[in-house]
């Protein structure tokens, strides 16, 4: 007894022909085969009813071979090419999951996902990959080939999509905005690092140490600070650090350029840094306040040197006399009393010292301003010492005894 279609209602001669295709229909065929691990309830009668045929029970034997091995063929992927589907506007399915595409070439692809394969391997190192186009791009971290410029800079990739993510600087749109407050920025990275300010969260871990992050690129600074080595080494001295970005700043001492401009007055300098110290000396507020008392600066520095003098301690010192002092640039100052060399010369005449200071302070001498003045009285002099030593003549306080006697004063020369 053979076979015929016109013993099969529509649907079953559909999912008769997906589970045990003819040989020229398997050639034809490139088409998930989902349900061909179960048969529908016509082929099991079907079967049934042609047991005792032996030409069907052959060739139904024949045909679920050809299906098992379509089934195990296709979880490495197809391995013939079709340049369509098997009718047009017909997709592929996935027989692992729900995926549906149009082109065998994707579909072979997307399997690679199921089965774990890297086809794709680096002949340079042990990188492997599921797709050719990921294997090119790393290649080229070998050869440093960097195709893919920026036609507004002077930027340029390795990758397509990190030259796409590039251009986005350029542009003034900021569509990823925070939903908890204001921020927004131009790449979805940026916003998914900025909401880590808003929980708190410091994922990144080191395993050398307790300090955590909130971001990847913080954690792997900071895991260089475990390692002596410093691969950035300047071309020109032998300065070397464990970060690029130093490198760049300290490139800049070798150089007369000054790109930091202030807009407020002719200052320029060689760091962003310096101008953003620059542009306080502008403004009238002094954020910095003592906890100790009522000073106050526009600087975090001046207000750290501030808080010395409120302590005891005397952490620098002399190596070649028994001085010791509160700040570094104390000690750095006294360090010139114990040179032979006096650098500093005036240039109008042959007055010469150890330092920058007295000069400054030499030089008021040879002109006629006096651009201290006294509030209390008509008194104005050349030098900010002067003037403080004059104030306290307006002061009922004695802060100079004698150890002698009961004598005391307000004045050192008296």
């Amino acid at each position: 007894m053979t076979l015929k279609r016109k013993s099969w209602c529509p649907v079953s001669i559909a999912v008769f022909l997906r589970c045990v295709p003819t040989a020229s229909t398997l050639r034809r065929l490139d088409r998930s085969v989902l349900v061909c691990f179960s048969l529908t309830r016509c082929q099991e009668e079907s079967v049934v009813d042609n047991h005792g045929d032996p030409s069907f029970m052959k060739r139904y034997d024949k045909h679920t071979q050809r299906r098992n091995h379509w089934i195990e063929t296709s979880l490495k992927g197809p391995k013939r090419k079709m340049k369509r589907p098997l009718r047009k506007g017909q997709p592929y399915d996935c027989n692992l999951c729900d995926y549906t595409c149009f082109y065998v070439s994707v579909l072979q692809r997307h399997m690679l996902l199921h089965t774990g394969e890297k086809p794709f391997k680096c002949h340079m190192c042990s990188y492997s990959s599921r797709l050719k186009s990921s294997l090119t791009s790393h290649i080229r971290t070998h050869s440093g080939e960097k195709p893919f410029k920026c036609h507004l800079c002077s930027y340029s990739c390795n990758r397509a999509d990190s030259l796409k993510q590039h251009l986005i600087t350029h542009s003034e749109e900021k569509p990823f905005k925070c939903h908890l407050c204001s921020h927004s920025c131009n790449q979805a990275g940026h916003l998914k690092q900025h909401l880590t300010t808003h929980t708190g969260e410091k994922p990144f871990k080191c395993h050398l140490c307790f300090h955590s992050f909130k971001q990847a690129g913080h954690l792997k600074q900071h895991l260089t600070t475990h390692s002596e080595e410093k691969p950035f080494k300047c071309r020109t001295c032998s300065f070397s650090s464990r970060f690029k970005c130093n490198l760049t700043v300290h490139m800049r001492t070798h150089s007369e350029k000054k790109p930091f401009k202030c807009h407020l007055c002719p200052y320029s300098c060689k760091q962003a840094s310096h101008l953003k110290l620059h542009l306080t000396t502008h403004s009238e507020k002094k954020p910095f306040k003592c906890y100790l008392c009522s000073y106050s600066c526009k600087q975090a520095g001046h207000l750290k040197l501030h808080l010395t003098t409120h302590s005891e301690k005397k952490p620098f010192k002399c190596h070649l006399c028994p001085y010791s002092c509160k700040q570094a640039g104390h000690l750095k100052r006294h360090l010139t009393t114990h040179l032979e060399k006096k650098p500093f010369k005036c240039h109008l005449c042959p007055y010469s010292c150890k330092q920058a200071g007295h000069l400054k302070q030499h030089l008021t001498t040879h002109s006629e301003k006096k651009p201290f003045k006294c509030h209390l009285c008509p008194y104005s002099c050349k030098q900010a010492g002067h003037l403080k030593r004059h104030l306290n003549t307006h002061s009922e306080e004695k802060p100079i005894k004698c150890h002698l006697c009961p004598f005391s004063c307000n004045q050192n020369s008296i």
